[in-house]
């Protein structure tokens, strides 16, 4: 009804000198329902701005209350103080003869329209770099200025832009290193700013509201990728191209994005946390694969490697060729994490024991890992250079 008597009163405020309520008073006595009264009442109080109207049964039917006066600065609600820290990747890339990243953050924030109604944003642009070039290094001294972000009681949370390629492993850092409840929400772009269809500012919105959301509070560090959002810890980069890169094989996005609303499906404990003065641990990994022998086992141990992590087979199966080497590197004091190479499932502890198999290789004193083998090499350097011993990563992974 009020629409239909604005759009009456736009049409002819400028071509009649009577008062605006009588002449829409007249118009909708003919063309409405709502007698010329109602109109009078209801639109004099809404040029005065003398609201809440209240209508009583002027139309013969229930009274109507509408509240819509316009709220005093004060009245607002306060909008979240998000930090933003821009660190490079696909979401801020351009270039016709192949992106390359060279957007701010503030380029960035100027493609989301209406941004500013969502919520109170200071940036920090800490890199311009892509990911495949974050090293454990960067990764840690940015988890620090996230750190202090949160410390800070004016921020309520904090949005990171990062490439796709690295981003569950710089986000799962963040979670290893970072003991604070406030929401830490990582996102980025499969296709560069400058595309056609580039899907960089949806994302970064979706992030945005997902850090000001206060059921965010308590969750481990999320990625927020074409409307879902995932744990850092159990997801992955599954696809090279498509928008929907990102899944978390064993458990599904814990929640989604839409038409602004956050919407959780379950929840997640953060896990310990891990905080070395830097990362300076020599950790590899070496993939299994049908006959491959142990050379890169023998040069990782005879280059110094303090860790390796070993992508085995099926449940967390290597060759029993293997098994000498692997021996020796433990009695040496290396220590040796298995993971599956397989994308789903985790590895067993009491199924197979031929050589080679997991109950063997736990009897030489291999530790068996949950995650993929480039968080589980992030988390073994990040251990070894905090002064973990074997025993603590076990524990570690016991939960």
């Amino acid at each position: 009804m009020l629409l239909i008597i604005l759009l009456f009163y736009t049409i002819n405020v400028n071509t009649r000198k009577e008062k605006p309520w009588r002449i829409l008073g007249e118009r909708c006595r003919r063309r409405c329902l709502i007698c010329y009264n109602c109109c009078q009442i209801l639109l004099k109080t809404f040029l005065s701005n003398e609201f809440p109207v209240k209508l009583l049964n002027i139309t013969g039917v229930k009274s109507l209350a509408l509240n819509t006066r316009a709220k005093s600065h004060q009245e607002v609600k306060s909008l979240k103080k998000i930090k933003i820290f821009t660190t490079g990747g696909t979401i801020v890339s351009t270039g016709e003869q192949g992106a390359t990243p060279t957007l701010s953050g503030k380029d960035l924030i100027a493609c989301i329209p209406g941004i500013n109604d969502i919520a109170d944003i200071v940036i920090e642009d800490f890199s311009k770099v892509p990911s495949t070039e974050m090293t454990p290094d960067l990764m840690l001294q940015l988890a620090r200025k996230v750190e202090k972000s949160l410390q800070d009681d004016s921020f309520d949370g904090v949005v990171i832009t990062h490439g796709t390629d690295t981003m569950e492993e710089t986000a799962y850092l963040h979670e290893l290193v970072i003991d604070n409840k406030k929401p830490i929400v990582f996102t980025g772009a499969m296709r560069p700013a400058s595309a056609l269809s580039a899907d960089g500012p949806a994302n970064l919105l979706n992030a945005i509201i997902v850090a000001s959301e206060p059921k965010s509070m308590g969750y481990p560090p999320l990625i927020v990728l074409n409307e879902e959002i995932h744990i850092a810890r159990f997801a992955t980069k599954y696809h090279t191209s498509a928008l929907e890169s990102f899944t978390s094989m064993e458990c599904g996005p814990a929640g989604v994005v839409k038409e602004n609303n956050v919407f959780y499906f379950y929840e997640v404990p953060r896990k310990s946390v891990c905080q070395p003065e830097n990362i300076k641990a020599n950790v590899e990994i070496i993939k299994v694969s049908a006959g491959s022998s142990d050379l890169l086992l023998k040069a990782a141990i005879q280059n110094g490697c303090e860790g390796i992590v070993i992508e085995g087979t099926g449940a967390g199966h290597v060759p029993s060729a293997w098994t000498k080497s692997i021996r020796k590197a433990i009695q040496a004091g290396v220590i040796i994490i298995v993971v599956s190479r397989s994308p789903g499932g985790y590895t067993l502890k009491n199924t197979y024991g031929m050589p080679g198999g997991e109950i063997h290789l736990r009897e030489l004193g291999v530790i068996f890992g949950h995650s993929n083998a480039p968080k589980t090499r992030l988390f073994l350097s990040l251990a070894i250079s905090a002064g973990w011993n074997k025993g603590r990563i076990e524990e570690f992974y016991k939960y």
